[in-house]
């Protein structure tokens, strides 16, 4: 495996963060596939060699970009989430919270974004990175509704209540099927997710 240095000096740590910054909105625009890493250093204005001495491969550079760019967004996401929630917000309320909160940062018209899933199947390494993340996140809403909401509920139906909100967040950026009401089909969802969050049976 290539050695790869981590940045100590003003000057270095400067091209690392271009190299990021470049590489973000490239991902951004063009997706991973279509991106490559001479267009990144071109982009950064640092010389491929450069780009290599801090990061292994394009799957390193794309790993440490969303790794912060996603832990910054949803722990803002999270704290947002839990100000919103007063002693006079009910489950129903908290479910449309969640659930546009998680729009709000899924539904931009980001295709790297978009594309999350599509780069995990390729990618193992990427795969163990994105489920440990969503795990991490899903164990947040988790504590949140225990602790406000149903002290028995289980991880296991946020599990559930998140996959459904994650796809409900797809349809909106990317499916929008012409013979689905979407209006419908929120609130539709939302009642299954209080349902299902709200119920102690097993």
């Amino acid at each position: 495996m290539k050695t790869t240095r981590t940045p100590q000096q003003k000057r270095s740590i400067e091209k690392r963060t271009k190299i990021l910054e470049a590489a973000f909105i490239l991902f951004s625009e063009k997706g991973f596939e279509n991106t490559n890493t001479a267009e990144i250093s071109q982009h950064a204005g640092v010389a491929t060699g450069t780009l290599y001495s801090y990061f292994q491969d394009k799957v390193d550079i794309y790993k440490t970009v969303f790794e912060s760019y996603l832990k910054k967004e949803v722990s803002k996401m999270l704290s947002e989430l839990e100000c919103e929630i007063n002693n006079h917000t009910n489950i129903s309320q908290f479910i449309l919270l969640w659930k546009d909160s998680y729009l709000s940062l899924f539904g931009k018209p980001n295709r790297a974004l978009k594309e999350i899933n599509s780069v995990m199947s390729k990618v193992q390494s990427l795969n163990i990175f994105f489920s440990d993340f969503e795990t991490e996140y899903v164990e947040s809403i988790y504590k949140i509704l225990k602790e406000k909401y149903n002290p028995e509920i289980t991880f296991e139906k946020v599990w559930i209540a998140f996959l459904l909100i994650d796809e409900l967040s797809k349809e909106y950026v990317s499916s929008r099927h012409k013979k689905i009401n979407y209006s419908l089909l929120e609130k539709q969802a939302i009642v299954f997710i209080e349902t299902l969050l709200t119920n102690d049976g097993g």
